[in-house]
């Protein structure tokens, strides 16, 4: 008896599995027919051209089959479930649908049948589901059912992920024919996938910039969030991230020593990865520039080389004063090495890359954060938009800049907290390599400053132990407008780099461009093949908690939220090519990171059990796995873009 007992339950419980897992194959098919009936755009690199969101995962006929043999299944268990029959007047609203579909479909109505199958096949799940007397699936909530099905779901995602992902790894090495044709198709299917969200991806920007803005506002009136948000039943309430101190916000293994170094390793690899693909036709043997400053640099590089080395740096510094280090550090690489022009300029990014990479763990180290967010930061950088549009724009002086710049801001946070005279001296010195690297990065990142520096004194918020921390902090300042000034009166207010960033400041900043912002704003450069809406959400839900963090004893946390609001102001007054400039400036690697950990930290706390962390690590690969596709993908449309 016993035994007969416990093959029913073995039984029972295959079926709920396999009612699960049609569930959410109906569910994921659903809403790819829903998707492709909305008619979606995204616009292609380098055509510019909009394509159409088309998604087909099989082939239409076969994904019509899957569709129609989910929801059978669906109708199959609600028939299993027999407390329908005691409930006639649900039966009679779950199942007229269903009539209703077949006789569209007798007179050849395919789309509308199609659509009424879909809503009486979902009325039956959620009516299963959500039924507490269900004879069918006992002992376990309309939340936990949910949270089972979607767990199923998330993991279909993550295999398209994955297999897309193996699709760029071989991709350079084998045809598009059988098995090879297959990981084709599914990484289209990826990439549409992604460019679902692409039409809010100004949205999500506009959100980001200007978050901290919106956020005092209304705590300004409400004195305090008061805003929950219900994910399956379960509530998250925002207004508690004002208690959140990102120092306990950490993931259990990458906090081992041995696995945040294996970690760090892979995203160093990762960005060596990203460069190798992108430059994959030259190594075999093609002859073409990549990156749209390419033969810029070549060109510095070649009129460098032909004078000796006392004309060649000066020639650098009067007539390219606002990347002189940058351009002086690659050609002495090249001198040294004995390399060409087109050599150093063409691979320099896949030196820099993982120098990106190390440098902003260094900065993460430094500014305090757990172990766990300080890998996941380096990890960001490998496939931010920092690299791949360096990878793009062949932003060499930039990259460098950002270098300088992280190693700045990890020492300039060590000398607020600890009014150490070494880091005093080590942040003056990176951010003066900065201005030497590029002047365009060092200019946003002085007035981020700045403004830190004014809010410090106007609301005499003391962050720091003493205030020799705030003196050393307006030595920074005072001793690089020094420098800054001593450069100009050096090159002459005639010189053709002096000119060109006094031309750009006044043409790139104007009031009257706030006046035709949003119609700017929604066609310009961020919507583009580079953006990556992922990433943009993940990144505002980072500086929401660092916005409602109201702990201003914490300088790295102070110290973002001005990294991000300061240039938000001058972005309302800035044209198309300036806005470019401030968005690659601003640090969306440091906050995804944030942002990721947070949502991996509160759901891992709020969902239980088997299926519940199931869910929750599908959620936490599928947004890793997602912009790791983003990179490689970037990186092929990068490697066949004729610049």
């Amino acid at each position: 008896m016993f035994r007969g007992m416990w093959m029913k339950l073995e039984i029972q419980s295959v079926l709920i599995q396999f009612f699960c897992f049609c569930s959410a194959l109906f569910l994921f098919f659903s809403f790819i027919f829903f998707v492709n009936s909305l008619n979606l755009m995204y616009r292609s690199f380098p055509s510019g051209e909009y394509t159409f969101i088309r998604i087909v995962v099989f082939s239409p006929i076969t994904d019509l089959l899957l569709f129609y043999a989910s929801s059978i299944f669906i109708f199959f268990f609600t028939f299993l479930d027999r407390v329908w029959i005691h409930r006639r007047e649900w039966a009679f609203a779950f199942f007229f649908p269903l009539l209703l579909s077949l006789v569209t479909f007798a007179f050849q109505l395919f789309s509308i049948g199609k659509v009424l199958l879909a809503v009486s096949s979902l009325l039956c799940f959620f009516g299963i589901v959500t039924n507490p007397d269900s004879t069918f699936w006992w002992e376990t909530s309309s939340r936990e059912r949910f949270v089972n099905v979607i767990a199923y779901l998330s993991g279909i995602f993550v295999i398209i992920e994955i297999i897309s992902l193996f699709f760029w790894f071989v991709n350079p090495f084998f045809g598009f024919e059988g098995f090879w044709r297959f990981l084709l198709e599914m990484s289209l299917v990826e990439t549409h996938l992604f460019h679902i969200p692409y039409f809010l991806s100004p949205f999500l920007t506009f959100i980001f910039l200007f978050a901290w803005f919106l956020i005092s506002f209304y705590q300004l009136v409400c004195r305090r969030i008061n805003f929950h948000i219900h994910v399956f039943g379960r509530k998250f309430d925002v207004g508690k991230l004002e208690d959140l101190d990102l120092k306990f916000l950490f993931l259990g293994f990458l906090e081992k020593k041995r696995q945040s170094i294996l970690v760090l390793f892979l995203s160093v690899l990762l960005s060596l990865v990203y460069g190798i693909y992108t430059y994959f036709p030259l190594f075999c043997g093609e002859n073409f520039l990549i990156g749209v400053d390419t033969p810029h640099y070549i060109e510095y590089l070649e009129v460098m080389q032909a004078k000796d080395f006392h004309s060649a740096i000066a020639y650098s510094f009067y007539n390219l004063s606002d990347r002189w280090l940058s351009v002086s550090t690659l050609y002495a690489f090249s001198t040294i090495f004995n390399l060409s022009p087109f050599t150093v300029s063409q691979y320099c990014p896949m030196v820099l890359g993982p120098l990106l990479v190390l440098s902003t763990y260094f900065f993460m180290r430094k500014a305090g954060f757990s172990e766990s967010l300080c890998v996941l930061a380096g990890l960001f950088l490998s496939f931010s938009s920092i690299y791949i549009m360096g990878l793009c724009f062949a932003f060499l002086s930039n990259m460098m800049a950002w270098i300088f710049l992280l190693i700045f801001s990890g020492f300039f946070v060590q000398t607020l907290v600890s009014s150490s005279r070494f880091s005093f001296v080590m942040a003056s010195i990176a951010l003066i390599a900065v201005l030497f690297m590029h002047v365009y990065t060092w200019s946003l990142v002085m007035f981020v400053l700045i403004c830190f520096l004014g809010f410090l004194f106007i609301r005499k918020v003391r962050i720091i132990r003493s205030d020799v921390g705030l003196k050393y902090f307006s030595g920074i300042v005072v001793f690089n407008l020094v420098v800054e000034f001593v450069r100009q009166f050096l090159i002459g207010l005639g010189g053709f780099s002096a000119r060109m960033v006094q031309g750009g400041a006044q043409a790139w900043l104007s009031p009257l461009f706030v006046l035709t912002f949003w119609e700017s704003f929604s066609k310009s450069f961020i919507r583009d093949f580079l953006v990556n809406p992922f990433m943009l959400f993940l990144s505002f839900v980072g500086f929401l908690v660092l916005i409602l963090d109201k702990r201003e004893n914490n300088p790295s946390h102070l110290f973002l939220k001005f990294w991000v609001a300061s240039p938000s102001v001058l972005y309302l007054f800035a044209n198309d090519t300036a806005r470019t400039r401030i968005l690659y400036v601003l640090p969306f690697q440091i906050l995804g990171a944030v942002g990721m950990l947070y949502l991996f930290f509160t759901m891992n706390c709020k969902f239980k059990g088997f299926f519940g962390k199931l869910f929750v690590f599908s959620v936490f690969l599928f947004f890793l796995l997602v912009n790791v596709n983003f990179g490689m993908r970037s990186a092929s449309i990068i490697s066949n873009a004729n610049f």
